[in-house]
């Protein structure tokens, strides 16, 4: 069952502890310099309220270009996710192909193992047929 944890003007986590992933939705596509501690923080809050080799199931779809400033912010919250115990990413991309590098290549950067995805049923599946150790 899915809690909701925070809902802001640009974004949604929940959380389903039975299956033990972070749902993230964004909700509009522009981002500020300013919106990225809050963002940070956020994560960090909701990765406390889940176990060890999590999944996320991300839905940017609503994703647009940003400036090239925010790269650093995505890439530090990416790594965080990454080193306090997210075991996949599935990804739900927008369909703008210029998004869709930018975002893969700070995925890269940053060494956040994702899959990529166009549907959330096809996400939801797939982080359904994970394994966890």
């Amino acid at each position: 069952m899915k809690i909701k944890l925070i809902d802001r003007k640009n974004y949604m986590f929940s959380i389903d502890t039975s299956k033990n992933r972070v749902y993230f939705r964004l909700q509009k596509g522009v981002w500020k310099i300013e919106d990225m501690d809050i963002f940070l923080s956020d994560w960090k809050d909701v990765i406390k309220e889940i176990q060890p080799n999590f999944t996320i199931l991300s839905d940017i779809r609503n994703m647009q270009i940003q400036s090239p400033k925010l790269d650093k912010y995505h890439e530090e919250i990416q790594k965080y996710v990454t080193e306090n115990g997210l075991l996949k990413v599935a990804r739900v991309l927008p369909n703008n192909d210029i998004v869709n590098l930018q975002f893969g290549r700070i995925a890269e950067r940053s060494s956040l193992p994702q899959n990529i995805f166009y549907t959330v049923e096809d996400a939801e599946n797939f982080l359904d047929k994970i394994k966890k150790d």
